[in-house]
């Protein structure tokens, strides 16, 4: 979960350095841009005024901040750099690279830098011992420490090293950026071809004769929701996960699997037994979140009885917005993995505030994907040609079962779609069947405005009216 706390202002002569400002202006400078946006986190907004000083002094082209974006932090705000408009974006701080891979527009990273060790050899040592413990593995690394590590070939040629999926040009980029994981990577610059594994911003290859299973993951970085993540949904992929942070080296570190189990669990079956269901867009400007909604809406129809499915963009979910559809008994957000109501490390403690419980796509594919045990907390892994794509297999619905949340008996298999209300009534005018579907309460539901009633009116004859103040109008009696 990240700490949104605002942080101390940068003192002006270390500004450069901590924000790369050199590697930012010759970016601009070479791609020949003119109006770039500045994407800040919220705990970073007290340094942006500084950024965007220098940034206008060395390229003298316009310079724009944006701050309090409507979704993640971590993801690109395409939607508000287009209101500009720009045409590149410069995104400080973490990223979650969810809509990185092809962007609309030019994109630079600016990652943030944490020492995990006193040194780099330190850290590069300590990664080696554990290659040659380990035996088959591969590296994948948290872009908080990517400043550590300044030259990996040689560990390319002992281990696979996954690599971050930016989008950047490789001129531009920074270390495990846009380039091979190892000496059997698929991936080719001239062809531009995929590694054989894409998730969560890396992608990485596997030699031919090797599984996942056999395979440890080392992670590089602090013990983070990036971490949370990875263990929710490469656990049971992996031989083993080691990790190795600032809090030490170990296996399989703290998470408790357990609880995230029982509550992925819960939550399959609000799915299961919904009658109503809101898709809640929190990424609209991922390229892949249509085939997502498309998706959801397949798993949904596959029950005998269907929920009617709505989409809503709403900006950033809060209790107070989703609170005024009461009539939906399930939301199903679409979000980057690092969103704070998904994220395995928050999610219990932001979503207990609102009104119904809040899910994501891997709870849709638990609940109705017959074929699925497990599934990934990453939205685009579940669908076709993902990471963790399954193919559908629909449940067994032809018997009743008891529900394990309300203990009543649920028959799944009774088609309960609205008929037309009046086909099997007496005609008669005074006799219709009232129509309480949630389609008809939300239909309801909008606000047309103060009604002027022009023209319909008759005038009026103008008398004067009270003069005075209210404590005393001059036309009523003394006290």
């Amino acid at each position: 979960m990240v700490d949104e706390t605002p942080k101390a202002v940068t003192p002006m002569d270390q500004v450069m350095g901590v924000y790369d400002l050199h590697r930012c202006v010759r970016w601009i400078v070479q791609l020949g841009l003119s109006r770039i946006c500045l994407q800040f986190p919220n705990h970073l907004l007290p340094d942006s005024v500084q950024v965007c000083q220098i940034l206008k002094r060395e390229t003298e082209q316009e310079i724009y901040i944006l701050g309090d974006t409507n979704y993640g932090s971590c993801c690109i705000d395409f939607i508000a750099a287009e209101h500009v408009p720009s045409d590149g974006i410069i995104h400080f701080d973490d990223s979650c690279l969810s809509n990185a891979a092809n962007p609309k527009i030019p994109v630079l990273f600016v990652f943030p830098k944490t020492r995990l060790c006193d040194n780099g050899a330190k850290l590069k040592s300590n990664l080696e011992h554990a290659i040659d413990t380990l035996g088959k593995s591969v590296l994948i690394f948290n872009c908080h420490c990517l400043h550590e590590l300044d030259d990996l070939k040689d560990l390319k040629e002992r281990t696979v090293v996954s690599q971050l999926l930016t989008g950047e040009r490789e001129s531009f980029s920074q270390v495990l950026c846009e380039g091979t994981c190892s000496k059997d990577c698929n991936k080719n610059s001239l062809n531009k071809s995929r590694h054989k594994f894409e998730s969560f911003g890396r992608g990485f290859c596997l030699p031919d004769e090797t599984i996942l299973a056999d395979v440890t993951l080392i992670y590089v970085g602090t013990e983070d929701s990036f971490l949370q993540n990875l263990m929710a949904s490469w656990s049971h992929k992996f031989k083993s996960i080691y990790c190795l942070s600032p809090e030490g080296a170990r296996f399989n570190p703290l998470f408790n699997y357990s609880r995230f189990l029982r509550q992925q669990f819960r939550l399959s079956l609000e799915v299961k037994e919904a009658r109503s269901a809101a898709l809640v867009v929190a990424n609209p400007a991922d390229p892949s979140i249509q085939k997502a909604i498309r998706h959801v809406r397949k798993l949904l129809k596959s029950r005998p009885s269907p929920p009617k499915v709505y989409t809503l963009a709403v900006g950033k979910p809060n209790p107070a917005k989703l609170a005024n559809f009461m009539e939906i008994d399930v939301f199903i957000v679409l979000a980057c993995p690092n969103n704070p109501l998904i994220s395995p490390d928050s999610r219990q403690a932001e979503s207990k505030e609102f009104y119904k419980p809040i899910v994501s796509l891997t709870e849709v594919e638990l609940a109705l994907n017959k074929a699925r045990s497990n599934a990934s907390t990453d939205y685009k892994d579940l669908l076709e040609g993902g990471f963790d794509y399954v193919p559908f297999e629909g449940q067994d619905y032809s018997e009743a079962d008891t529900s394990l949340l309300t203990g009543k008996i649920i028959d799944l298999s009774i088609d309960s779609k609205i008929e037309i209300p009046n086909a099997l009534v007496s005609k008669e005018d005074n006799l219709r069947v009232a129509n309480l579907s949630v389609g008809s309460l939300l239909a309801n539901r909008t606000w047309h405005g103060l009604d002027p009633e022009l023209g319909q009116t008759s005038p009026s004859t103008l008398t004067e009216g009270r003069s005075g103040i209210a404590y005393a109008y001059q036309a009523e009696p003394n006290k």
